[in-house]
């Protein structure tokens, strides 16, 4: 394997081995192993790329298959294909269509997933939406769409959107405005993704100011006014503003200062 110093462009059609890659554009155009680090202004692969080390560039992008074992860094990334990240993920901007798994955390300012996307850190980003399935530990975000399927711990989120596409999970849900509901039938991209689209979002506690919920299934709603379709099962909802369908299920109402949580 070859040891770089930084050069103006590093370029790979064929086959390639390097110990650690430092330039300004990393080109690969087929298979390429990098034992080490890559530091590059940009990197473009197209084909199948495993880095032992981590990722530091302005840009990457990625069509094919992409492994990198630690870190990776980067402004702006688009990612087609099936990624995957052993350390943190720490962007600017993400757009992934595929599969991207992420073993440690996600950090950026917009990240869009069209796909599968697994992350088993934080995720902690300004604006994230998946059209597909979702795999998350904790996600802190000012607004989160999800059209698809969704698994996660707690989701604070100031406005949670989720179109519900197969049978999904979630610890918790707190944020300003929640609106969950049935997913129109999708014959597109995202059926390859869901198994049905008369799946149920099952969630210990939704907790918000606006609240709308329809194929729910929740221990404990929280909202200064909360809504329920048809496909709502709530235990115990504390409001003092509810409008439910009646063929909703709702164990008790309590009033809102009631809620101690």
């Amino acid at each position: 394997m070859t040891e770089l110093d930084r050069g103006e462009r590093v370029s790979v059609d064929g086959i390639g081995s390097f110990d650690d890659v430092d330039c300004e554009t990393f080109d690969v155009d087929g298979t390429c192993s990098v034992a080490g680090d890559v530091l590059a202004d940009r990197v473009l692969v197209d084909g199948a790329t495993d880095v032992g080390g981590r990722v530091d560039a302005r840009e990457l992008d990625a069509d094919g298959s992409l492994t990198v074992a630690g870190v990776v860094h980067v402004d702006v990334v688009h990612l087609d294909g099936a990624t995957e990240v052993g350390g943190n993920l720490d962007v600017h901007e993400v757009d992934g269509d595929g599969a991207t798994e992420i073993a440690g955390s996600l950090v950026a300012s917009g990240a869009r997933f069209d796909g599968t996307v697994a992350v088993g850190g934080l995720t902690d980003v300004t604006t994230l939406t998946v059209d597909g399935v979702g795999r998350f530990d904790d996600v802190n975000a000012d607004a989160f769409t999800v059209d698809g399927a969704l698994h996660a711990g707690d989701v604070a989120a100031d406005s949670f959107e989720f179109d519900v596409h197969d049978d999904s999970t979630a610890e918790t849900v707190s944020g300003a405005e929640i609106r969950v509901r049935r997913g129109d039938h999708d014959p597109s991209l995202l059926a390859r993704f869901v198994g049905s689209d008369d799946g149920t979002f099952t969630v210990g506690t939704v907790e918000g100011g606006t609240v709308a919920l329809d194929a729910t299934d929740a221990e404990t709603v929280v909202g200064e006014h909360v809504t329920l379709g048809p496909d709502a099962d709530v235990a115990v909802v504390y409001t003092d503003d509810l409008d439910a369908d009646p063929a909703a299920s709702v164990g008790e109402v309590r009033s809102f200062d009631a809620y101690g949580g």
